[in-house]
């Protein structure tokens, strides 16, 4: 080739180069334009409903669109969160509305009971027994203060420090001879069809108080048996405890063991021992359901194994 053909073609070479870089670099800058703009978008989006969220409109949520990139994933995520978050806040504001209400009715009955013992000429018949109810009223606050505060501590995992191996059936056993004399006062048969040894992490005491809690509650309903079962497979154990009382209607189910619920508003109690026991499964890691036992109520008790200790 010439020397004028070889300059040409370098020439070409150098300005294809030259354009291919201007190209990139042009590409490379739009790009970045394009993606940062995106980013933007979505960062102030979701700042935007984080701030409305902020402001009290808790059932505001991020735009999450069909797809599989990291955004979309994050606001997923942040959306579960905000929707756990919202249901605490309603749980948290019905709990607070019900202990305000659980409170106002004895304190309003104590301190009728006193201005009554207070009024001149009172006889001390009357007055002993205004301190009376006033004592009474006082020491059902002090229960009912003591068992939310365990139900509180339960919820926040502070009692799980305590936890060490034990044994299932034997738990079970103690709380059985516990109520052997309750249920035959009653003329209910306490028994256990299955008993298999099984081997929890865990505390003892809130385990038995849970159980506890339960056969009390099923001798408490029971026409004439109550049967309690302790089983395992590979991972789980589960404790089984069915009367045969009038049971409940399968509607009520999902209401078992919320904050103050009593299926028989007529009932002694606050509505707070079920409650205590799904909070002592929960901080084991278990679950707990409910079944017709036809007839009777069947409570299912559901904890992971020690598979360390067999």
């Amino acid at each position: 080739h010439s020397s004028g053909e070889i300059g040409y073609i370098t020439s070409l070479i150098g300005k294809s180069t030259a354009a291919a870089v201007l190209l990139a670099v042009l590409l490379v800058f739009v790009g970045t334009f394009v993606f940062r703009r995106e980013l933007a978008y979505r960062v102030n989006h979701i700042r935007s409903t984080t701030q409305q969220i902020g402001a009290g409109q808790l059932s505001r949520r991020i735009s999450a669109p069909l797809g599989e990139d990291e955004f979309t994933l994050l606001n997923r995520d942040i959306n579960t969160m905000l929707d756990r978050i919202e249901l605490l806040m309603k749980s948290a504001r019905h709990i607070s509305d019900t202990i305000a209400h659980n409170l106002r009715t004895p304190l309003t009955r104590t301190l009728g009971a006193l201005r009554v013992a207070q009024q001149p000429g009172t006889s001390l018949a009357t007055v002993l027994e205004a301190n009376q109810r006033a004592i009474d009223d006082i020491e059902g606050l002090n229960v009912l203060l003591e068992k939310l505060l365990q139900i509180a501590e339960l919820e926040a995992g502070i009692q799980r420090r305590s936890f060490r191996p034990c044994e299932l059936g034997a738990i079970v056993t103690d709380v059985m001879e516990m109520y052997e004399t309750l249920a035959e006062d009653k003329g209910v048969a306490l028994t256990h069809a299955k008993l298999d040894t099984v081997m929890l992490h865990g505390d003892v005491n809130l385990l038995a108080s849970a159980f506890a809690n339960l056969v009390d509650n099923a001798v408490k309903y029971a026409k004439s048996q109550v049967v309690i079962h302790v089983a395992r497979d590979e991972r789980t154990a589960r404790f089984t405890i069915e009367d045969d009382g009038p049971g409940l209607p399968v509607t009520e189910y999902e209401h078992l063991g919320k904050h103050f619920y009593r299926s028989d508003p007529s009932a002694e109690g606050h509505g707070l021992g079920l409650t205590s026991v799904m909070s002592v499964v929960s901080l084991h890691g278990g679950t707990i359901g409910f079944s017709d036992a036809r007839p009777g109520l069947r409570v299912i008790v559901s904890l992971p194994l020690d598979l360390k200790s067999g």
